[in-house]
């Protein structure tokens, strides 16, 4: 269960200068993975249909420093090295994400103001 995935949609990563980019969020038991696709140049239209996706960034639940939501589906998340600005299609998928990362932390922490 330790890397079993728990969730995975698309978002809008917001970006140093401003602008957004989609991401594939995916969220583990313990982690939360940024994924980026990738299209190789000069390649058909065909094989334009099979993306590959990277992982553009990780981190564990026990590296949140901060997690503010906001209006709008956005929710910030500031790490031990980074801050992530995203925002989601539904206020339900935000608010899933935050549960399971309450519920994580809980689980570690062993307190109930989490759960």
């Amino acid at each position: 269960d330790k890397s079993s995935i728990k969730f995975v949609r698309g978002i809008k990563l917001d970006t140093k200068n401003g602008k957004t980019e989609d991401r594939i969020l995916v969220l583990t038991t313990w982690r939360l993975y940024f994924l980026a696709t990738k299209i190789p140049a000069k390649v058909g239209l065909l094989l334009c249909l099979h993306l590959m996706y990277s992982v553009e960034s990780t981190f564990n639940f026990l590296e949140i420093r901060a997690l503010n939501s906001h209006p709008e589906q956005q929710v910030i998340i500031d790490t031990d090295k980074s801050s992530y600005s995203m925002r989601f299609e539904s206020r339900e998928h935000l608010n899933h994400v935050v549960s399971h990362i309450n519920f994580a932390l809980s689980r570690i922490f062993n307190n109930s103001i989490f759960a």
